[in-house]
């Protein structure tokens, strides 16, 4: 369960840092996070889900014209009674209602845009990265030495 987040008390302690969230459009988060959460709900949600992805619909189609390939070969999804794959899903079954969280449904939920870039680094590509140096000159204390992964070379704010 998520802990309220309070700007307020914050910003009276020197870290005024809500701008940073505003920029990048995570109010709409943060608003829900400092909201309900039914514990309950989360807890019988993630026991039974399972990640449905492009793999797992092509099997279960290859599985249904299986069945019958006389009748079934060259149908569509929808014509044997599949329903259409769009993206990666997450599903699980609560109080015998069928629950399916996508990137889409999050991103329409924080009111935020089904676009971007994702990059991840590993610890030797991190280093490498064209971006590491403009990132360590906004973060770091000392903005021309070289980067490092220790917190006390940060910035104040950068460790909030």
């Amino acid at each position: 369960m998520e802990q309220p987040v309070d700007f307020e008390s914050l910003r009276a302690n020197g870290y005024d840092i809500k701008k940073f969230f505003g920029d990048q459009g995570w109010m709409g988060y943060i608003d829900l996070i400092n909201g309900p959460v039914y514990t309950i709900l989360v807890k019988d949600f993630w026991p039974r889900c399972e990640v449905f992805t492009q793999e797992d619909a092509d099997m279960e189609y290859a599985f249904k014209v299986a069945e019958d390939p006389e009748n079934n070969t060259g149908k569509s999804r929808k014509d044997l009674g599949l329903k259409e794959f769009t993206e990666t899903k997450i599903r699980s079954g609560v109080t015998d209602y069928e629950v399916t969280i996508t990137q889409s449904t999050i991103a329409e939920l924080l009111k935020i845009p089904n676009q971007g870039i994702f990059m991840t680094f590993t610890s030797t590509s991190g280093k490498m990265s064209t971006f590491i140096k403009r990132i360590a000159k906004k973060c770091n204390e000392n903005e021309d030495a070289e980067p490092t992964n220790k917190a006390s070379d940060m910035k104040k704010l950068q460790r909030v």
